[in-house]
């Protein structure tokens, strides 16, 4: 990520009263493309985050990790380890659905870091498909967008509808931008519930 500034980065010419970055980028791998071109993100054409990415957020957006600050009711961090959780993230295919496998269970909706702190170290396959293991991470980019998202509180999803198909906060014509270029319906099904189930099954 030659975008993300490391320690020290200042915010350039136009950043007023700010000290600088105390957290490195974080450790990950993307397909860059051909020159002039970036690729469609997919299931085996994705970011694969090692570790790091919600310390980095940390530099902007202070008491968002896993520290228990009561500004964020879940933690997210290089601590915040899936533990049990990955099974069901890897079972877990569609409301209705788990017949999932860990090979075949990664969704890039619910991304997470694999724990991998050296970037230099095998590891991370941005073609990976496979799903998280209980020392895998939870961060800030597995539930929300970085800045840019079509839900409140930057959610990848809406967090006030039942079912994702009747989100009414985007017109349809929009809905199939905010889910990555796909409906809820035709990702996963028309009973499709909030992705927090991904990893806390209560549908």
């Amino acid at each position: 990520y030659r975008i993300l500034g490391g320690v020290g980065y200042d915010g350039g010419e136009q950043a007023v009263a700010f000290t600088g970055f105390t957290n490195p980028a974080p450790v990950a791998e993307a397909y860059h493309g051909e020159f002039g071109q970036w690729p469609a993100e997919t299931d085996t054409n994705h970011v694969d985050y090692g570790s790091g990415m919600s310390e980095w957020c940390a530099n902007c957006h202070s008491g968002f990790t896993a520290d228990g600050s009561a500004a964020h009711r879940h933690p997210a961090s290089n601590d915040a380890h899936l533990n049990g959780f990955a099974s069901t993230y890897n079972s877990y295919v569609a409301t209705g659905d788990l017949t999932g496998a860990a090979a075949t269970a990664f969704d890039r909706l619910v991304p997470f870091e694999r724990g991998i702190t050296d970037p230099f170290a095998a590891g991370l396959d941005h073609t990976s498909t496979a799903g998280p293991d209980t020392n895998s991470n939870v961060m800030c980019l597995t539930c929300h967008r970085a800045h840019a998202t079509a839900f409140p509180d930057s959610l990848k999803w809406s967090p006030y509808e039942e079912l994702l198909a009747e989100d009414t906060i985007l017109p349809q014509a929009y809905g199939i931008h905010a889910y990555y270029g796909e409906t809820p319906t035709a990702r996963y099904n028309a009973f499709q519930r909030s992705l927090c189930n991904k990893c806390h099954l209560q549908d």
